[in-house]
């Protein structure tokens, strides 16, 4: 009891019965069911020692559902779904390498049972982010595949991670790694409180870009924590999303339904998104990259120091604009990225798509 991912094993036709559902309102991929088939978890049910296994089966258990709908005209996939467990290794609660070696056999499972992208989602933790990461990346070594990677944090109401870390922190540290294929924000919030860092992710990131947000934040009625964003609600909050913003998948996390999709891919269509110019120029050569990386770094270290409750810290925030110390960390970044030939030379416009999921 009090364990979903045993329904692979248990009950797997109620899965399917699930998965069928969302698959039917023409949604291109869905989520297995292993959120939580990491060994911390699964050590509460006594079911560590089956983790490869449980998650094998839940890529098979998907697979086949995937596999009805999929169509050459319309191919549909299956994400492997990885959250974040019970334990953060910056509180000191688990180290690294525990966290690298159970995202290994999770991942492992995931590949082995076909599944299609494998997806890091839910973060709540950096370095619990990047640890799962090198597991995914080990277990490509293992495997001999690689596949496509999504690495999602959770932003909660307070407008950070739940650690502290703001969204343009969370870009900065994943963006230079070159495991991570897509960059995304899931689960914590409805849409309309991710529109801020939704747009400044699609701003800024060389990468796809995935949005997931919850029905909306829950509330008590009638005694039951209940979703009341409306499937009209969500379509029109994605339908932001993906023309204005130009961000590459559309999703939804807790509470999100079938009916949600349909309207939403009423409403978008199957059109991809208009292309979005990267708001910072690549660097041409070497010495170029020197000079621009020399100089960003002067103009933050110029920026005078100012004190926010008590505290000290650099950057001038002006109504209607971002914050200089972000404009400059991104700077530094990008120079970065050039640097170790994360990106691709003279490409400073990408073509978006978007892929409704669920």
């Amino acid at each position: 009891d009090g364990c979903p991912e045993w329904l692979n094993v248990s009950n797997p036709a109620v899965l399917e019965t699930i998965y069928t559902s969302f698959y039917e309102v023409g949604v291109d991929a869905v989520d297995s069911c292993s959120f939580g088939a990491n060994p911390v978890v699964l050590a509460e049910f006594d079911l560590a020692d089956r983790t490869r296994e449980l998650n094998r089966l839940a890529a098979e258990v998907i697979g086949r559902v995937r596999d009805r709908f999929s169509t050459p005209d319309h191919p549909r996939y299956a994400f492997g779904t990885m959250g974040p467990g019970t334990k953060l290794p910056s509180l000191g609660h688990i180290s690294w390498d525990e966290l690298v070696a159970g995202s290994r056999e999770q991942a492992i499972g995931l590949i082995e049972g076909g599944i299609d992208v494998l997806k890091v989602e839910t973060c709540q933790d950096l370095l619990q982010t990047k640890a799962y990461l090198a597991g995914c990346e080990a277990a490509f070594e293992a495997t001999g595949k690689r596949i496509p990677v999504i690495a999602s944090v959770t932003i909660e109401t307070t407008g950070t991670m739940l650690l502290g870390s703001d969204i343009a922190c969370a870009l900065t540290t994943l963006e230079p790694l070159d495991i991570v294929d897509i960059i995304g924000i899931n689960c914590a919030t409805g849409p309309d409180q991710m529109i801020e860092h939704a747009r400044y992710l699609a701003e800024h990131s060389r990468r796809p870009v995935f949005i997931g947000p919850n029905a909306g934040l829950p509330e008590v009625i009638d005694g039951q924590a209940c979703y009341t964003l409306t499937p009209e609600q969500f379509a029109k909050h994605q339908h932001t999303f993906v023309n204005e913003f130009g961000t590459n998948i559309v999703a939804g996390c807790c509470g999100t339904t079938p009916a949600m999709f349909k309207a939403a891919i009423e409403s978008i269509g199957r059109r991809a998104p208009e292309e979005i110019e990267n708001p910072v120029a690549p660097v041409e050569d070497v010495a170029d990259e020197r000079i621009a990386y020399r100089d960003a770094l002067a103009a933050f270290r110029a920026i005078p120091l100012r004190r926010i409750d008590g505290g000290v810290t650099r950057g001038a925030v002006m109504p209607g604009a971002r914050d200089v110390t972000g404009l400059v960390a991104r700077e530094i970044a990008v120079c970065l990225l050039h640097r170790v030939r994360l990106v691709p030379r003279g490409d400073s416009t990408g073509s978006r798509s978007h892929l409704p999921c669920a």
